[in-house]
């Protein structure tokens, strides 16, 4: 399918200190819109978090923007994440829904805050996840990981306004 029939989403998320539980966990994400020969970023940070929320969030700021744009046509989105791509590929959130927010092993879902925006977000629009694979040369994932890192790691990216094809957006506040 080509550019000017959809909306190509490449996101990506991260997170300093994933692994260890404690407030100093920060994090950053970042989405590029693609289409009618238009690029777009939106990118930000957060604080508390995991990867897994950044990951949605890039999806989530991502579909904002190109709501806020008033795109209504076919969006694809490229992820790294699998999870993300298979909560939707294979209808696990219907099942949550379904299951008062449980997993097959009856466990509470995770991130439901974020999961309940992804829904809103994609209900009633033409949505397609795929998944790639991160650090293998796309070269708008490797751009979303090098803000997103940037942005969890506090890195300065005034460089990011000075792009001269992509309109840039910082999204500020608490994510």
């Amino acid at each position: 399918m080509a550019n000017k029939d959809c909306m190509k989403l490449n996101t990506d998320g991260a997170c300093k200190n994933n692994d260890i539980i404690s407030f100093t966990r920060r994090g950053g994400f970042c989405a590029v819109l693609k289409y009618d020969d238009k690029k777009i970023m939106v990118y930000g940070k957060g604080y508390n978090t995991t990867n897994n929320r950044m990951e949605m969030q890039a999806i989530i700021e991502g579909l904002k923007k190109a709501d806020e744009i008033g795109y209504d046509k076919k969006i694809i989105i490229y992820t790294d994440s699998k999870f993300i791509k298979h909560a939707f590929q294979w209808h696990w959130t219907n099942r949550w829904q379904h299951n008062d927010w449980k997993t097959a092993k009856k466990t509470d879902v995770k991130n439901r805050d974020l999961w309940y925006q992804l829904i809103e977000l994609t209900k009633n629009r033409d949505i397609e996840f795929r998944w790639v694979k991160a650090h293998n040369g796309n070269i708008y994932n490797e751009q979303c990981d090098y803000v997103a890192r940037g942005q969890a790691n506090d890195e300065n990216l005034d460089f990011l306004n000075n792009l001269e094809d992509m309109i840039v957006y910082e999204i500020k506040g608490e994510n």
